[in-house]
């Protein structure tokens, strides 16, 4: 039979041991976590309705260029209607005509590219100026870790598939937040908003 003193001299050394190692573990901290409501966010930005602005300037622009391609398609096809049947009047015409359609098709074309191009350059822009603007803020108040806040979100009436809805969830990155305390969007449009007018 184990004597009872050895059993409870062991335990104690067991316990001590224990206690040692928990302290030599560092305490976690608590962590100041804020929220961005980046869709609110843009709505305030004055830098956003001067990019749409310049955006709705170059649609324009372009548009002036295509209509001038078409207008000159028009003419081409009237010239056509005009000339006599197979005289060289209509089979220079229709030649003009068919380089006139591709000028215009081409320009077209172009046109939508061009504009997709300048939308993601746009975007491309608002998001480097938040992601800066968001880390500022963040160093200046003491959040350590800012999330994007999409908890107003709900699920898509359209989406009913288990995979997509799984994968909507899944997707999501905050589940709740209280605004009164975490959310720095007015924080960050003010900020943002200050930065771009004294740029200006």
């Amino acid at each position: 039979m184990r004597n009872p003193r050895l059993l409870i001299a062991a335990v104690a050394a067991a316990l001590a041991v224990t206690a040692i190692a928990f302290t030599a573990v560092r305490a976690a901290q608590p962590t100041p976590v804020a929220v961005v409501d980046v869709q609110a966010l843009l709505d305030g930005l004055d830098q956003r309705v001067q990019l749409e602005r310049e955006l709705e300037q170059f649609i324009a622009q372009r548009q002036a260029q295509l209509d001038t391609a078409r207008q000159a398609m028009e003419d081409a096809r009237a010239e056509v209607e005009l000339a006599a049947e197979a005289s060289p009047e209509r089979r220079d015409a229709l030649r003009s005509f068919r380089e006139a359609e591709m000028t215009a098709r081409v320009r077209g074309e172009a046109f939508q590219t061009e504009i997709q191009i300048e939308r993601g350059r746009i975007w491309s822009t608002l998001f480097a100026e938040i992601s800066d603007a968001v880390a500022q803020v963040a160093q200046r108040d003491g959040w350590e870790i800012v999330f994007q806040d999409d908890s107003d979100l709900s699920l898509p009436e359209g989406i009913r598939a288990e995979r997509d809805v799984i994968e909507y969830i899944l997707r999501k990155k905050v589940i709740y937040a209280q605004d009164s305390r975490s959310n720095i969007t007015a924080d960050v449009r003010t900020f943002m908003n200050n930065r771009f007018n004294a740029g200006n």
